[in-house]
Parts: structure tokens; C-alpha cells; sequence
């Protein structure tokens, strides 16, 4: 075979290929639009360089948000403490000092203490 009729045999398959490709595409545009986002490829691509971080990057930015949350714990851990204290501590509206309780104990002891007189039983007559 000489080169000429080969090249004309790929011109034919050429023409073809166009051909069926043209049938492909019509027929896909004949498709009903399904609502929703379309497709990965009609979206526009973003072309963003993404930053690659080395290793010794990553941990020195984990150890500096861990660092940060360990603040905002002890802050946090600080503020429960401090709203703690004066709430243990009870204060008197009308700025008396509050009886002690030893005292309360020396007052109901002194009155259980104390005989309590009983009466007099009543002769029964028979």
C-alpha cells in the first residue's frame, strides 16, 4: 500500500469519528436540564496555588493553638474560682454579725439541761 491511500483511509476515519462525535453531543444537549448544581466540569475551576506546609510548620502552629486553648482554660478555670469565693461567703443584709454556732449549742444545752418541773400526780380514787 502506498502512503497516500493510507492517509486517505485516516482522513475517512477522521470524518467518522467527527460525525458520530456531532451525534454524541446533540443528543446530550437534547437532555432535559436536571435541576441542582451542574456537574463538576461546568463549574469553574479554582486556581489558587495551595500552600504546602513542611512537618516542622504544622507542629509549631498545633503547639501555638495548643498553647492558646491551655490560656483560655486556665482563664476560664480562674473565673470559676473567683464567682466560687463569694458565693461560699454568706453576708448578712442587715451588716450584724451572725450568731456563731457554738454559741446556739451553749443555749440548747443550757435548756435541756435545766430540770423541767413535772406535775403533781393526782391521788386516784378508788
Amino acid at each position: 500500500m502506498n502512503t497516500i491511500a493510507i492517509v486517505q483511509e485516516i482522513d475517512d476515519e477522521i470524518s467518522r469519528l467527527r460525525q458520530v462525535r456531532e451525534l454524541l453531543s446533540a443528543v446530550n444537549a437534547a437532555e432535559k436540564r436536571k435541576p441542582g448544581r451542574p456537574a463538576a466540569a461546568a463549574l469553574p475551576k479554582n486556581n489558587k496555588a495551595v500552600r504546602a506546609l513542611s512537618t516542622a510548620a504544622r507542629e509549631n502552629i498545633a503547639a501555638a493553638q495548643k498553647k492558646r486553648w491551655a490560656k483560655v482554660r486556665r482563664a476560664k478555670k480562674a473565673a470559676l474560682k473567683t464567682a466560687a469565693a463569694p458565693a461560699a461567703k454568706a453576708t448578712n443584709s442587715n451588716n450584724v454579725a451572725p450568731k456563731s454556732a457554738p454559741v446556739k449549742k451553749s443555749v440548747s444545752a443550757k435548756k435541756s439541761s435545766q430540770a423541767k418541773p413535772k406535775p403533781p400526780v393526782a391521788p386516784t380514787a378508788a
